[in-house]
C-alpha cells in the first residue's frame, strides 16, 4: 500500500529533501520509522559545522586544535542527548508511553534547522552592528523552530497536550539550568 504514500519508502536523503518541501509528513515519517543513525549523523554534521565555523585555537598546534574540537563535539552531543533522555524519562514517570528512539531521531533530524545558521556564524564574524542584529534575529528564529519541533514531538511521540508540552519543556529547561548552575561549583 505504499504506492499512495511517497514517504513510505523514503530513504534518509529523500527524507532530508522532503523536510524542506513538506516538513510535517516528513517529521511524522521520522517518528513512525525512527532514523536514529541518520539523526545522529545530522547532529554530528551540525556540531562539526559549529566547531569549524567557530574560533579555533591554532595557537596550541594541531594537537590542541583537535582536543578543543573533540571537546566541543562531545559536549554538544551531550547537550542534545541529555535533554532528550531527560524528557523521555520525565514522560515515562508521568505515565506517558513513547519511544526514546523516535524522540531521539526526531530531535536529531530537527538539527537541520541550524544548517543555515552555520553560514551566519561566518557572516557575523565581520563585526558590524547590522550583521550582529541580522544574525541574532535569524539565530533566534532557528532556535525557536528547533524548540517548536521538540514541542510538537512531545505531543506526537508521548501524547502530551499542547499546554502540557510547554510545561514539560520549561520544566526540563529549569532542571537542566539547575544542573549546570550547581555543576560549575
Amino acid at each position: 500500500m505504499s504506492g499512495n504514500n511517497p514517504l513510505a519508502s523514503a530513504d534518509p536523503l529523500d527524507l532530508l529533501g522532503r523536510l524542506t518541501s513538506d516538513p510535517i509528513p516528513a517529521l511524522e515519517r521520522i517518528i513512525e520509522k525512527p532514523y536514529i543513525g541518520s539523526g545522529f549523523i545530522i547532529v554530528a554534521l551540525t556540531v562539526m559545522g559549529q566547531t569549524l565555523t567557530g574560533p579555533l585555537g591554532w595557537d596550541n598546534g594541531v594537537s590542541g586544535l583537535l582536543k578543543e574540537a573533540a571537546g566541543h563535539f562531545a559536549g554538544q552531543l551531550l547537550k542534545w542527548a541529555g535533554p532528550v533522555v531527560l524528557l523521555h524519562f520525565f514522560s515515562l514517570m508521568s505515565g506517558k508511553k513513547g519511544s526514546l528512539g523516535a524522540f531521539l531521531a526526531l530531535t536529531g533530524w530537527s538539527f537541520v534547522v541550524f544548517w543555515p545558521a552555520l553560514a551566519l556564524r561566518l557572516f557575523a564574524a565581520n563585526g558590524t552592528p547590522w550583521s550582529f542584529l541580522i544574525t541574532l534575529a535569524l539565530n533566534t528564529l532557528f532556535n525557536t523552530l528547533f524548540f517548536v519541533i521538540g514541542w510538537w514531538g512531545l505531543q506526537k511521540v508521548y501524547g502530551w497536550s499542547k499546554v502540557q508540552s510547554v510545561f514539560v519543556l520549561l520544566g526540563s529547561a529549569g532542571v537542566l539550568g539547575l544542573v549546570r548552575f550547581f555543576s560549575k561549583g
